[in-house]
């Protein structure tokens, strides 16, 4: 697997606006102009995987997700079985980036745009794919605590918001 240190001036830049079940990618060269954009579903990913070749080797590709409670899990998986590199982008990171922008709108392509420009802007403050650097072993055990991990969060919130409905009856 490649593992790359930072952007060159070859580097394509592919920000995926992550979904549960569709997901839009735009590509973007290193001054950070769109190249490309293309929707899948998680049932067309080797498509995107192909999509993704179009744009030439695959060592230049870098693949940003925005870290969306595992949306991007089936995304991820076909990556790392390719080989191509990914970095999760913090959604804070792309929120700084829309209140910058004069154009604050949200949808699909342009939140895509963000979450790549973010690694043309911001590389030093975004995380390697776990996926991308760990064997297929590594990657299930993670798959399987971030599964746990998510579900966990979802218990606390829905025990907090039952510990407030029975303040508000007493």
């Amino acid at each position: 697997m490649n593992k790359m240190s930072a952007v060159n001036t070859q580097t394509i830049v592919v920000g995926v606006d992550v979904h549960k079940y569709s997901h839009t990618a735009v590509a973007l060269d290193c001054f950070g102009s769109q190249i490309g954009l293309h929707e899948f579903t998680n049932d067309f990913l080797p498509e995107y995987v192909s999509w993704l070749d179009a744009f030439g080797n695959r060592n230049n590709p870098i693949v940003a997700l925005e870290d969306v409670n595992g949306y991007g899990v089936h995304i991820v998986r076909k990556l790392a079985d390719e080989g191509i590199t990914m970095r999760y982008v913090p959604g804070i990171l792309t929120e700084r980036k829309r209140k910058q922008s004069i154009h604050r709108e949200k949808s699909d392509p342009v939140d895509a745009m963000r979450v790549a420009k973010v690694i043309l802007t911001n590389y030093e403050e975004t995380l390697p794919a776990k996926e991308s650097i760990a064997n297929r072993e590594e990657r299930t055990t993670a798959i399987t605590l971030d599964f746990f991990l998510n579900e966990r969060r979802s218990l606390v919130a829905e025990k907090t918001i039952l510990k407030n409905q029975l303040h508000a009856m007493l």
